[in-house]
């Protein structure tokens, strides 16, 4: 349980990972994917955007780096806090993804490719 006298945050892995108590993450590193619509029925880059940040996981750190409307590109960031499961699980697991992203409906007409 957190201590709520004890200000915020404390007590709480939340925010943590990519660095913590000065103690450098594991497996630590980004994933650069761009997005581009292949099909001019498709959604703008700019709806496109708010589809894949919300089809990733919640917890993980995703930033859109450039936002066109025929392209979106996205940094995917992972860590692994040693002895923890937080961060996305790294490359593997990000590649996966983003597979699976483009499975969904709301991104028919866009493709993906590493950067």
């Amino acid at each position: 349980m957190v201590d709520p006298a004890a200000g915020p945050d404390q007590g709480s892995d939340l925010g943590r990972g990519l660095e913590s108590d000065g103690e450098f993450a594991a497996d630590a590193g980004a994933l650069d994917v761009l997005f581009v619509r292949q099909e001019s029925w498709a959604p703008a880059g700019e709806t496109t955007v708010v589809r894949l940040l919300g089809l990733l996981p919640m917890d993980w750190i995703c930033v859109p780096d450039d936002v066109g409307t025929d392209q979106v590109r996205l940094r995917i960031e992972y860590a692994m806090k040693p002895g923890t499961d937080h961060g996305c699980g790294g490359t593997g697991a990000a590649r996966d993804a983003v597979a699976e992203l483009l499975a969904d409906g709301a991104l028919r007409g866009w493709s993906a490719e590493e950067v």
